[in-house]
């Protein structure tokens, strides 16, 4: 991770875990930054001193890919990529705070989340709020 100022002066930060693909950053409520750590299934945290604590995801294999702070104070990120394995039970964690689970896999396979502002058209009678998020997700496990 680097660090530029306004006149061209640069400082690097190691990331703890080699290779982790740091793929996005934000600021946090805390004031620190925070980005996702997309190859090693991390969120990491770098304060403005230059210390970085990385977090585990629960869920194996995401991929944290978009990190950001929301308005209620938390931090939200998408978790990309899900290898879905024989025997697990395997959550994606939406941003709108909904749960979608895979339940008694039994056959391994794929499971990638994609999200876009971008949907269908509501049902007659039905309106969108301001920040409609739709996702598409598709699995090749059974």
């Amino acid at each position: 991770m680097g660090r530029t100022t306004l006149d061209g002066s640069f400082t690097e930060f190691s990331i703890p875990t080699s290779g982790s693909g740091p793929h996005s950053i934000t600021v946090g409520p805390d004031g620190n930054l925070w980005l996702a750590e997309f190859a090693v299934n991390q969120i990491g945290r770098l304060t403005p001193r230059g210390s970085i604590t990385e977090y585990s995801i629960p869920t194996p294999n995401t991929s944290p890919f978009y990190i950001i702070s929301g308005p209620d104070g938390n931090l939200w990120f998408t978790e990309w990529y899900l290898n879905t394995f024989p025997g697990e039970n395997v959550g994606v964690s939406l941003s709108s705070g909904t749960t979608l689970t895979f339940a008694n896999v039994t056959n391994a396979g794929e499971t990638t989340v994609t999200s876009s502002n971008n949907g269908p058209t509501p049902p007659s009678g039905f309106t969108l709020g301001d920040q409609s998020t739709f996702y598409d997700i598709k699995t090749t496990a059974t």
